[in-house]
């Protein structure tokens, strides 16, 4: 009898989950929040530490989604730390992705590499191609924002592969707007026009609105920037060649820690660029709990 009431109590704790992940899809996140508040609750009374790490890990995605950055380094932290201490891998490198995702929008840039490059050695260990193309795609993230453009670019392009072999197109879509973006930091306006038209003929074709509008107006920035460049006497950019399925820019001289030196003009664009990009976090859940 007590064997049948565990049964049931991990089976409430599993549908509770289930119905946060529901509510939390259709953004409605306040029934999302006591849902998993509730799985949490049952969790803990009944000693399922997995239960427990799961429901933190739903609530550290809604505090993220509402912006309340502490609750949600809260949240993801004990998941992290439940799923290391029952050995559940995908679950600890699920936490910590969100987690860096939660340090990106606070600019605490060397954790946020720190947990998107954790996350990233333990996917590729488990051999989870999608929670790795998703945490590289926050190194990039990182990379950019430190101007480490060379670093970024690879980072970028490896999300790119992986989500090409795995046919995830929302996920092409935005590596290339990365790539693209790091492209422009470094006045490649060639390359930038290039992957950001490839980008543009992905979203159209996944239907993706307001993907497409974001580098319709990108692509009209860059070009009027190049144009721009190129009366000034300045260039415009130069074509590169291909890496796998990727195209790569002609090598130009490299600072520090691979970023590429660059002038007052790529500061601007890349300011504007930022405005039209309001890429989504990567860090919804792939695949349900562990």
């Amino acid at each position: 009898a007590i064997h049948d009431q565990a049964g049931t109590d991990v089976d409430k704790v599993n549908a509770l989950l289930g119905l946060g992940d529901v509510s939390r899809a259709q953004r409605n996140y306040e029934d999302a929040e006591k849902l998993f508040n509730q799985a949490l609750n049952l969790s803990a009374r009944t000693d399922n530490d997995l239960g427990r790490a799961n429901a933190l890990r739903g609530l550290g995605d809604i505090h993220l989604a509402q912006l309340d950055y502490d609750q949600a380094e809260d949240s993801f932290s004990l998941a992290s730390n439940l799923y290391e201490r029952i050995g559940n891998d995908g679950g600890s490198a699920d936490a910590l992705l969100g987690l860096g995702h939660v340090y990106r929008a606070q600019t605490k840039w060397d954790e946020a590499e720190e947990s998107f490059t954790r996350a990233q050695s333990i996917y590729a260990h488990i051999r989870n191609d999608v929670g790795r193309a998703n945490a590289l795609s926050g190194i990039g993230d990182v990379y950019h924002a430190l101007s480490l453009y060379g670093d970024a670019e690879r980072s970028y392009r490896q999300a790119y592969n992986l989500y090409a072999r795995l046919g995830d197109d929302s996920g092409k879509a935005n590596a290339l707007v990365g790539l693209g973006e790091a492209y422009v930091a470094q006045i490649k306006y060639s390359d930038a026009d290039m992957v950001f038209g490839l980008a543009q003929k992905i979203y159209t074709r996944i239907g993706n609105g307001p993907g497409r509008a974001n580098v319709v107006r990108a692509l009209d920035l860059l070009r009027r920037d190049q144009a721009r460049s190129i009366g000034s006497g300045g260039g415009g950019g130069e074509p590169g060649g291909s890496d796998l399925h990727l195209p790569r820019p002609a090598k130009k001289s490299e600072g520090r820690c691979g970023s590429v030196r660059t002038d007052s003009r790529a500061t601007r664009c890349r300011s504007r660029m930022v405005q039209v990009f309001k890429r989504p976090n990567r860090c919804g859940r792939r695949g349900g709990y562990g």
